[in-house]
């Protein structure tokens, strides 16, 4: 029979308590002058599980139960075995040392721990990489250590490790204002201060409305470090971060207000943001434009994060109530998504060692005036990951296409700038540019490239740039490309739409807008067939309903045909696209081209 003291404390949890600072007083003691790595006391914590999963055979997770006194031929394979789970993770690796295979936690002792931790340092050194402890914990009997290490490395041509993160939320929500705190290390005045840097037009000053896409960079070291501002919160120049960065997050700020809806909507399908990040007035809750926004990241099925905002207005109930709208979404089918309220530092790595296509969805807590869980959230953006590095590998090694999303003109030459799709572009390349409004493309010479601000000699695939070109007649929606690369421009293709808002909106010649990658172009919808499929082999979307046929459930989409109402463009079979006419929204797939 438990019993309990005066506090209603009962004896076994003061007991395992009891035990657990044991096993932290008895690690402390052990570590002394051990590898630097190990003098971090305050970061070692304990697992909430005894046995992790199984080791991955695909991914960047790599299990080693020691790494002392390899042989050199063992060094080689070591070493080799490193460089493919950074390619598999897009530069970025974890290791958890003193862990099976099977994913028991055997551990080490202090002794053995420091010379595995020298054999990875040796490892990461001949790779070039850097690496940081993100935890040690205590093994089953607490006798013994396991260490999470975090391996980051930049591949030869590009220095640092490039995330794309898209802000999304509603009007007032604190989106800017959150990115400007992020990046300036500052707390906001209450008012908004922080966002002033986040705005590129004078009406958005005097509104406190972002009506523009605006992007910002957060700089990391190899040990997790922010650059953008020293201990003095002296402020760093973007060009000055970049070239001191091991991983760079770019985030860009959206528009939340209803008015300017598409240009987040243009935002989402052309910037291709490797995570979505989706900010909730803890004070407002979901309200329906949030809903909107929400609903629309779900159903594209991009990884997610959750950051509800302005806790220090919130009441517990108020929060509470937020929370329960939050997750009740998330978990709906038929999302069926696994929410996780991050409240410590070991939160925040049990999702960086969860694959990005799983169900878990993070949620943060943040205060922008108090800067509270703000330790967390910088945590997670420099944990995240590169969305298909290994695709991106494979595209670098194709014909070159960059899908256009600026065009500028300074001191009388022309910059387009977009995201490089395929291939590899250097200075002086010989490129075409198109397709022009007869549906030709014009050859063009790429006269000099610049990234985050800095001049650079090429730009790959998944890489984001700006290219000095040698003619004048551009537009956004454009493709440059090689020379060879054959592009066929489309007026007319077939989509499989499922509605996300106002089923009963969509009719023959039905105009909306559609966003399809770079392109934003009016379209007129016809020929409308409802299409029953599986709801296994059916694109996930809310709007999608559902009906019961035997023991198989069936998914409701529609079939339609999309015609272009200005230019032919660049469609391909598989595209993405996301069609709008307030309140009415669907996103579909390209599943035929017709002319």
């Amino acid at each position: 029979m438990t019993t309990t003291n005066h506090d209603g404390i009962d004896h076994q949890q003061q007991q395992q308590q009891h035990d657990q600072h044991e096993q932290q007083a008895f690690i402390t003691h052990q570590i002394g002058d051990a590898h630097p790595l190990l003098r971090h006391v305050k970061h070692t914590v304990l697992l909430d599980s005894q046995v992790l999963p199984s080791e991955p055979q695909e991914g960047n997770i790599e299990y080693k139960l020691k790494l002392i006194d390899p042989t050199p031929e063992r060094l080689v394979h070591l070493t080799t075995q490193m460089k493919w789970r950074l390619a598999e993770g897009g530069g970025e690796a974890i290791y958890q040392i003193g862990v099976g295979d099977d994913g028991s936690l055997h551990g080490l002792s202090v002794d053995e721990l420091q010379l595995s931790l020298h054999t990875l340092a040796t490892m990461a050194e001949r790779v070039g990489a850097t690496f940081t402890l993100l935890r040690r914990s205590p093994s089953i009997d607490g006798k013994s250590h396991i260490a999470e290490v975090h391996v980051r490395r930049a591949d030869d041509a590009h220095h640092f490790v490039d995330v794309r993160v898209l802000v999304m939320g509603d009007s007032g929500c604190g989106k800017s204002t959150l990115i400007g705190c992020l990046s300036s290390g500052k707390c906001d005045s209450g008012k908004g201060l922080t966002r002033l840097d986040m705005f590129r037009h004078n009406h958005e000053v005097v509104s406190g409305r972002t009506s523009s896409l605006s992007t910002e960079v957060i700089g990391f070291d190899g040990e997790g470090h922010v650059l953008n501002y020293d201990e003095n919160m002296k402020q760093a120049s973007v060009k000055d971060v970049c070239a001191n960065a091991t991983k760079v997050v770019h985030i860009t700020d959206s528009p939340g207000f209803e008015k300017y809806e598409r240009t987040t909507l243009f935002g989402l399908s052309s910037r291709l943001p490797d995570h979505v990040c989706v900010c909730v007035d803890g004070t407002k809750g979901l309200t329906p434009q949030a809903t909107r926004q929400f609903t629309l990241s779900l159903a594209l099925n991009l990884p997610i994060f959750i950051v509800i905002t302005k806790i220090d207005k919130c009441d517990k109930q108020r929060l509470k109530t937020t929370l329960v709208q939050v997750m009740s979404k998330m978990k709906s089918a038929p999302y069926n998504k696994v929410p996780l309220i991050v409240k410590k530092k070991d939160d925040v790595l049990t999702y960086s060692r969860v694959k990005v296509d799983a169900r878990t969805v993070p949620i943060m807590l943040v205060s922008n005036v108090k800067r509270t869980n703000f330790n967390l959230l910088l945590q997670h953006l420099n944990l995240l990951p590169t969305i298909n590095q290994a695709l991106l590998e494979l595209q670098s090694r194709e014909p070159s296409v960059v899908l256009v999303e600026e065009t500028f003109q300074i001191d009388g030459s022309t910059i387009v700038g977009g995201k490089v799709a395929k291939g590899l572009i250097r200075v002086n390349d010989e490129l075409k540019i198109g397709p022009n409004k007869d549906g030709s493309f014009s050859t063009t010479i790429v006269t000099s490239i610049q990234r985050n601000r800095r001049y650079v000699t090429a730009a790959k695939a998944g890489q984001v740039a700006s290219f000095a070109i040698s003619i004048d007649d551009v537009r956004r929606g454009q493709v440059l490309c090689a020379v060879d690369v054959v592009m066929n421009v489309w007026r007319t293709f077939v989509v499989d739409l499922l509605v996300l808002n106002e089923k009963d909106m969509l009719k023959n010649g039905l105009q909306c807008t559609m966003f399809l990658n770079n392109i934003r172009q009016t379209v007129f919808v016809n020929n409308i067939e409802v299409v029953t499929t599986p709801v296994d082999d059916a694109m996930v979307c809310e709007g999608g309903s559902s009906q019961q046929t035997s023991s198989t459930v069936m998914n409701t989409t529609h079939r339609v045909t999309v015609t272009l109402a200005n230019n032919s463009e660049i469609v391909n079979l598989g595209d993405r696209c996301v069609l709008d006419a307030a309140p009415f929204q669907a996103i579909g797939n390209v599943i035929d081209l017709c002319g």
